[in-house]
């Protein structure tokens, strides 16, 4: 901690913390459910490998390519599926999960997503 950063809110350590995230690789993972079809339509950036869990049990998985979107489809009476993007190796990822109501429910709720990196 600098003499800045105890008189002036913390600016070198912030500005420090900007410089070393800039110069992590970014990534990206969007998807849309339809309860119809059970499928999803995932759309990634800067991720080499996508697994699919259902109900917290491996569901598939497949490489990608670092821009793609992919269709996956989930069985029915599946109540939570779990998206979970890889790049390098498994040392970066983005995802998320998702109650996946059939097709009788209200299909409103958000992914609750998250980041991790090594």
């Amino acid at each position: 901690m600098t003499r800045d950063d105890v008189l002036h809110a913390n600016q070198d350590l912030i500005a420090e913390s900007i410089a070393v995230l800039q110069q992590q690789p970014v990534s990206r993972l969007t998807a849309a459910v339809d309860t119809t079809t059970r499928s999803i339509e995932v759309t990634t950036s800067g991720l080499d490998h996508l697994d699919l869990l259902v109900d917290g049990h491996p569901g598939s998985g497949q490489p990608l390519t670092r821009n793609t979107s992919v269709t996956l489809a989930y069985p029915e009476g599946a109540a939570t599926v779990e998206l979970a993007g890889y790049s390098g190796g498994g040392c970066g990822s983005a995802g998320g999960s998702r109650s996946v109501p059939d097709a009788s429910h209200a299909c409103g709720d958000a992914w609750r997503t998250h980041r991790s990196r090594c």
